[in-house]
């Protein structure tokens, strides 16, 4: 998908060096919005024991945006805007 192409092209842009893989990623939002009610969320996802992502999802009536990813590691922290 082209969305996930410029997901991970924003995500090398902002000095995070490590692999992601989008698709797994955006399977992670879908499984964790499915049945929640319209409105901003903030999940949090441990990728590693000191790597962990913070995803903000807008959740809309028939979609999600996917609004923002600040990856911290090691105490840095890489923020992606994605909206």
């Amino acid at each position: 998908m082209e969305q996930f192409n410029i997901i991970k092209q924003k995500i090398k842009q902002s000095g995070y060096t490590h692999e992601v893989d989008i698709e797994e990623l955006y399977n992670l939002i879908c499984d964790e919005i499915e049945d929640k009610i319209s409105g901003e969320y903030i999940f949090m996802l441990k990728v590693t024991e000191d790597t962990h992502f913070e995803i903000k999802v807008e959740i809309f009536e028939e979609e999600f945006n996917l609004a923002s990813i600040t990856i911290q590691q090691n105490g840095q922290s890489f923020y992606i805007e994605l909206e």
